[in-house]
């Protein structure tokens, strides 16, 4: 078996001139240095270095040997280097997915402000509302709904968060009776996104399961807060894109239940 730490360790001492001034070099005792590099000689079956109380000198084996495992080692430090540097450095490419209103919205400046900051690496934006296979399509980061991992090797972390409610049109809240309780949600119609069909309700003491069933549903939440201004029914959306869709005619948020979340 090859022994790495101890080819570097008979390098540092030749380079060194005595096992003293590597092992300091090294940071390990002296006495280590010396069983490395017994314990090489023994293995190749040859003397490498002639010692004596003044003197350090290679063999002619152990200056063939060297030229090799000089040249061997310098190539290691140069690959950890460059390891080094990229992990302080960042670079090449890097490939972000994210749901098409999340990406329009956000994305654009913060990509901005990261390629500011790291000149090194390019982005890739893939903005869809399918779900992605991360491994397949080598996806270094993917944003997107809240939820269980399915894949215990990949690491979630909170990117941003956002509160969301119930939002009507004005007109489909006459409609329905302008409901104050969930139990008046009984016969709404909902634009749901496929990949919420439900919420719970609170108000701190009960909760109530609603289950948002509709005609018509959409992936975009763009599309459902249209929908909603439309008259279509009721949808769970986050604050700021229901607020943002049409802020001249609606949609209102349905306060149903105090304190829902």
């Amino acid at each position: 078996m090859l022994q790495v730490d101890a080819i570097a360790v008979f390098v540092k001492v030749v380079e060194a001139g005595s096992f003293s001034t590597a092992a300091r070099r090294l940071g390990i005792p002296k006495t280590t240095v010396s069983a490395k590099v017994a314990g090489l000689e023994e293995r190749l079956g040859v003397r490498l270095l002639q010692r004596t109380t003044r003197k350090l000198r290679m063999t002619e084996a152990g200056e063939k040997y060297y030229h090799h495992c000089a040249i061997a080692t310098r190539e290691v430090e140069l690959a950890e280097a460059a390891l080094q540097s990229t992990k302080e450095r960042p670079h090449g490419v890097l490939k972000v997915t994210a749901p098409v209103d999340f990406g329009r919205a956000a994305l654009p400046r913060i990509v901005r402000a990261y390629t500011a900051k790291y000149p090194d690496v390019s982005v890739e934006l893939i903005l869809t509302n399918r779900i992605v296979d991360l491994v397949e399509e080598g996806i270094d980061l993917a944003i997107g709904w809240a939820g269980s991992m399915t894949d215990s090797s990949l690491i979630a972390r909170r990117f941003i968060e956002t509160s969301s409610n119930l939002w009507a049109s004005p007109d489909y809240l006459r409609a329905l009776g302008n409901p104050t309780h969930p139990r008046d949600l009984a016969n709404a119609a909902y634009v749901a996104h496929p990949a919420l069909k439900e919420v719970m309700l609170t108000d701190g003491m009960s909760e109530l399961e609603l289950r948002l069933d509709g005609r018509v549903g959409a992936d975009d939440l763009e599309v459902i807060a249209e929908l909603v201004v439309l008259g279509e029914g009721i949808a769970w959306l986050p604050v700021a894109r229901a607020v943002s869709a049409h802020p001249a005619r609606g949609p209102e948020r349905l306060e149903v239940f105090p304190g829902q979340r």
